[in-house]
């Protein structure tokens, strides 16, 4: 496979292999958990040397797509974004054990589209969207709310499941389901001085944490924007400056 000199050929030789084996893993060449090809056969596929192919999987692996299993391989990298629920709100079982609240389909449905949503979306203002009411439950009670829109053409099978279908993580699912892979994601928090919200039930004076998620795929585009909502009173954040 001779590289686009056309498109890349300004770049480094390694810069314009990672760009072609990123665009591979945006089309799920390889899934989720399986290994790349050695770096020998890559090295003959894109017609480059080893240290050419060393370079660009040394770069994918920073960029989060990509992880080195010593005497293993290199394997396709799925981001873990339950860190982010567990970095901002502090849950424990009844023993006291820190847990990740479980997550339950409140609501799904296709809806026109919003101007101000697309926009996060970076959409026409008109573009029709998914959207969908989610709540994660912990001990029986509703601990986050989370309101999630999705661009409608990638996410439509999703309206061919049942509530049941969901799994507890969403992302694996755009995957599967869609063929969408999330990579990285952006997050901005705020507290509410007052929220109503039909399933977080809080007091009327009680203040709640917002959380915006502008959620992107391999290629920077914005796949998923999301509102989480959670009582202050559960809130906690650290983080280690050195």
């Amino acid at each position: 496979m001779e590289l686009n000199q056309n498109r890349l050929g300004k770049l480094p030789r390694y810069e314009q292999v990672r760009h072609l084996i990123q665009k591979q893993l945006a089309e799920q060449k390889w899934q989720i958990g399986e290994p790349i090809p050695s770096e020998h056969i890559l090295a003959e596929t894109y017609q480059v040397s080893i240290g050419t192919i060393r370079k660009a999987i040394e770069q994918l692996v920073r960029d989060g797509l990509l992880t080195k299993i010593q005497g293993k391989g290199t394997f396709v990298k799925y981001p873990d974004f339950n860190s982010s629920l567990i970095r901002f709100f502090r849950h424990r079982s009844k023993a006291g054990e820190p847990v990740i609240p479980t997550g339950y389909i409140e609501n799904i449905t296709a809806i026109d589209g919003k101007a101000e949503i697309n926009a996060y979306l970076q959409r026409k203002s008109n573009a029709p969207l998914i959207y969908i009411e989610r709540t994660r439950h912990l001990d029986g009670i509703v601990m986050v709310s989370e309101k999630i829109w999705l661009p409608f053409e990638p996410f439509q099978a999703l309206l061919n499941l049942v509530p049941e279908q969901f799994e507890n993580l969403l992302y694996p699912l755009y995957i599967n389901v869609c063929g969408q892979l999330i990579l990285s994601a952006r997050e901005q928090l705020t507290f509410l001085a007052h929220y109503s919200d039909p399933y977080l039930q809080t007091q009327a004076d009680e203040p709640v944490i917002k959380i915006r998620r502008f959620a992107q795929g391999i290629d920077g585009t914005v796949l998923e924007y999301r509102e989480s909502y959670g009582r202050a009173q559960d809130f906690f954040y650290e983080t280690v400056i050195s």
